[in-house]
């Protein structure tokens, strides 16, 4: 039986497969006016064809609140399964962590 492509928990996201990642980044932030993720180190262990890691990264989301533009920033971690194939190597699984979450009011030039 195939996991289910994204599977939802209280604090974290699991996602399988190129599509099923794309489609979650995109839905996830099309009513965004920016966003960015600030990779800050990756950890990753290689066996022959097959590696996992974990890539740590603060994220920030920006949107329009009642009260002008904010900044919801998320302390995340993403624990990686990857997998090489002819070549190149292409992430399998990924499941989000959420460390911690900020959410602060921006100034955003030119709005």
């Amino acid at each position: 039986m195939q996991p289910p492509a994204v599977t939802r928990g209280a604090e974290h996201v699991v996602t399988v497969g190129g599509d099923a990642i794309v489609a979650v980044v995109l839905d996830g932030t099309a009513h965004l006016h920016g966003t960015r993720h600030e990779v800050h180190q990756q950890v990753i262990d290689v066996d022959g064809d097959t590696a996992t890691g974990w890539v740590y990264c603060l994220a920030h989301h920006l949107y329009r609140g009642r009260d002008g533009m904010r900044d919801n920033a998320i302390a995340i971690r993403y624990r990686d399964d990857y997998l090489r194939a002819h070549g190149s190597w292409k992430i399998a699984r990924r499941e989000l962590v959420v460390d911690y979450t900020e959410d602060n009011a921006v100034t955003v030039p030119g709005l």
